[in-house]
């Protein structure tokens, strides 16, 4: 059950949001280990709340322009952060 978390908390660094597990048992480790950390939802949140009413392709948070991929990125960051969604 260690390798699995530890080898799970480093797939969301290469891209991945999932992995298939094969036993119950396994299931809140990796949960654990994809769950978005308190600054990146807040950096999302603030991605978000910055292009709603936005019709542009890009905008400035915190002084650093962001654009479509970031935007996807922070929405699907936030799906995952919210209860219930899994």
């Amino acid at each position: 059950m260690d390798g699995l978390a530890e080898e799970s908390r480093r797939l969301p660094g290469m891209g991945f949001d999932g992995r298939v597990v094969i036993h119950p048992s396994q299931v809140a480790a990796v949960h654990e280990a994809f769950r978005p950390d308190d600054r990146d939802v807040e950096r999302a949140r603030k991605i978000v709340l910055a292009v709603e009413g936005q019709g542009g392709a890009a905008v400035s948070v915190d002084g650093h322009m962001v654009d479509r991929p970031v935007i996807a990125w922070a929405r699907r960051l936030l799906a995952r952060a919210s209860p219930g969604v899994g």
